[in-house]
């Protein structure tokens, strides 16, 4: 490399800076572009996500209401009030976390609240596993397959993020 000196330090020429130069943005320019495609890339996972996870809630939550004999048949007889109160009052707090999930303000809370609730629910799988064991052997899959199900989905519902938060969070 040539150096000139100038005064007690010496400097690199002009190409040789140039090239240095060249290269630091090059690789700047490298880290840009990896950052931007994760940075896009958690934008795509966290749109999805957030669409499945509002029109699960929310579909629920209607179903809660059309179908309330269904959904009576999973809560544990032991609680107080009525199989169809609760029925009801579950699948409103569905309908709740699905719009509160859209909300881009509301998400990061409603992902957290989701887990909650589904943690709080799964005793009516558990109960629902237990009573169709007896089932036709698809019945039973999937009343079974419900009750492990349920970790993954509060794992997931736990990573809704609202836009702003970015990849990193």
């Amino acid at each position: 490399m040539r150096t000139m000196k100038i005064g007690t330090t010496r400097r690199r020429t002009s190409a040789t800076t140039a090239v240095a130069d060249a290269a630091k943005n090059s690789v700047q320019d490298v880290m840009d572009t990896v950052t931007g495609r994760r940075a896009a890339a958690a934008r795509r996972r966290n749109a999805i996500r957030t669409g499945v996870w509002a029109t699960v809630f929310t579909g629920a939550g209607i179903l809660h209401f059309i179908h309330k004999e269904t959904f009576n048949d999973l809560v544990p007889e032991e609680l107080p009030g009525t199989q169809t109160q609760w029925t009801y009052g579950s699948g409103a707090v569905e309908l709740a976390l699905g719009a509160a999930i859209v909300n881009p303000g509301t998400r990061e809370a409603a992902g957290r609240a989701a887990a909650w609730f589904l943690l709080g629910v799964w005793p009516g799988n558990i109960k629902m596993a237990w009573d169709w064991r007896n089932e036709t052997p698809v019945k039973r899959a999937i009343a079974f397959l419900r009750v492990p199900m349920q970790i993954p989905m509060i794992a997931d519902v736990r990573k809704l993020r609202s836009p702003r938060s970015g990849w990193m969070s």
